[in-house]
């Protein structure tokens, strides 16, 4: 009994502990078994109805595996699983043999297995909804731009329009986070700055705290490529560690410079630029025992705590091809580094300020929704292309096909990687390659789990374009692809 890994008890009726083993008495948090023996059975309830209900089924026969609400000696709850059986001793009262384990993990494991099985089913209802939106919004930030192009800066109409389009640029925002809701984890990257979502972020989780930010940030900080939504979130779980850290108020500092990683370094990341973040607080500091789990999931040392956050900021910085460390000392407060990869790339806020890039050649362009081949024909119309449409990838490769033969073959296609009823671009852009091996393609959406659109140059296109896009952007990846600059 002594040796068991489990914990297990001698009661009586009447709730008594005749007899504990130390895996019990510690599980339980007491320092002692002669302390712990002193205890009553309800005591160690958080329900002591709890222990009623349990005497009398056990009174009824064995019991096996019931789940209890238990208490540890400094009040915090956790899950046990209890099974029992009585028997009577040699003066006839019965005593309880009971056997006791802590499931409060595994718990918590199945919760978050059922709950990330919603959160699919939900996913998939967001991407839905996600990939219809950005349709529509081709129609209204396309026209928009297009008809800017139109209007001469300084008139009012310019303005009008200009302040329209910020409006759209923020339902745009709405539905990347729909995206990055629904696509399970998987990053579908841009570059972008780091210092306004670190502002935006600190301001958001660090109002009416009493925790003020300290920010350090150089002119020429590259761009990072990223999954925007995805590394706000990692910001907005660091940022609001460091804030939990602190209950009496402080300040976050946040750093963010370039550096050079070589391989010398003992970081596990390849070679390169990368733009380091580090995230410090004046708290209490991590114990050293501690700071080998902090990235562990469900570990925490706060109450009504998921001990999810940080796990999850692990496995974002990850999936970007980054890395985050933590160094602390007890009393000291406690930084974490965060390394991104830098971009060779523009944002698109920089795309977007752009003048627009005109051109000359063909374009095919492959989409399953009419609104969208409107706008496209509207844009390529202004910036001087000829152009074909394709409803879905199999007309797609007839006309292209046929332009070949005919002795005009397009200089880029533009292909829908999402086609209802049809070919979609994956397919597509293989066959394409077989007639023309030289094919400039782009691949467009509006959602796709499919990771192609954040690594597309494996999957045979040169460029992506997400929807929706403005006049600008698509002039760009059109001009960029017929250059051959992709």
């Amino acid at each position: 009994m002594e040796n068991m890994p489990a914990g297990i008890a001698i009661t009586t009726e009447e709730g008594d502990i005749l007899e504990a083993n130390a895996a019990l008495w510690k599980m339980f948090g007491y320092g002692t078994k002669e302390e712990f023996l002193k205890q009553k059975v309800s005591s160690l309830y958080c329900d002591p109805d709890d222990m009623g209900r349990a005497v009398e089924a056990i009174k009824r026969g064995r019991v096996k595996d019931i789940e209890v609400r238990a208490k540890r000696k400094d009040g915090t709850e956790f899950i046990g699983s209890l099974t029992s059986l009585v028997q009577n001793a040699e003066d006839g009262r019965p005593r309880f043999i009971s056997v006791f384990h802590d499931i409060t993990e595994r718990k918590m494991m199945d919760n978050e297995i059922l709950k990330a099985k919603k959160l699919e089913t939900i996913g998939e209802l967001a991407g839905g909804i996600a990939h219809d939106f950005n349709n529509l919004l081709v129609g209204i930030l396309g026209r928009i731009s297009v008809a800017r192009e139109c209007v001469k800066k300084g008139d009012k109409l310019h303005e009008m329009l200009c302040e329209v389009e910020e409006a759209a640029l923020r339902a745009k925002g709405l539905t990347r986070r729909l995206l990055t809701f629904s696509r399970g984890g998987q990053p579908v990257k841009e570059a972008a700055s780091i210092v306004d979502l670190i502002r935006s972020t600190a301001d958001l989780v660090l109002r009416d705290s009493g925790v003020r930010c300290e920010f350090t940030f150089p002119d020429d900080l590259a761009y990072v490529d990223i999954d925007d939504a995805q590394i706000s979130q990692a910001m907005n779980n660091m940022i609001l560690n460091a804030r939990q850290a602190m209950p009496e108020g402080g300040v976050v500092e946040i750093e963010a410079k370039n550096v050079t990683v070589t391989g010398e370094d003992p970081l596990p990341i390849d070679p390169g630029r990368y733009v380091k973040v580090t995230i410090k607080d004046n708290g209490g500091g991590i114990p050293e025992e501690n700071l080998n789990r902090v990235f562990d999931p469900f570990f925490t040392t706060r109450q009504r705590a998921s001990g999810l956050g940080l796990a999850v900021t692990y496995s974002v910085i990850k999936k970007h091809k980054g890395h985050i460390r933590v160094e602390s000392r007890e009393g000291r407060g406690a930084a974490f580094h965060v390394y991104l990869p830098a971009s060779v790339g523009r944002p698109p806020s920089a795309l977007g300020s752009l003048a627009v890039e005109r051109g000359s050649g063909r374009v095919l362009v492959m989409d399953d929704d009419e609104m969208v081949r409107d706008v496209a024909r509207e844009m390529l119309e202004v910036l001087g292309y000829d152009y074909s449409f394709a409803r879905d990838g199999a007309e797609a490769i007839g006309l292209f096909k046929k332009a070949i033969e005919t002795g005009s073959p397009f200089d880029a296609v533009i292909l829908d990687l999402t086609v209802e009823d049809g070919m979609g671009g994956a397919d597509a852009v293989k066959k394409l390659i077989r007639i023309d091996p030289g094919v400039k393609a782009i691949v467009s959406s509006g959602y796709s789990r499919d990771p192609i659109m954040s690594d597309y140059r494996r999957h045979g296109f040169c460029a992506v374009m997400y929807k929706p896009y403005r006049l600008a952007e698509f002039s760009r990846a059109v001009k960029d692809a017929i250059s051959g600059k992709c």
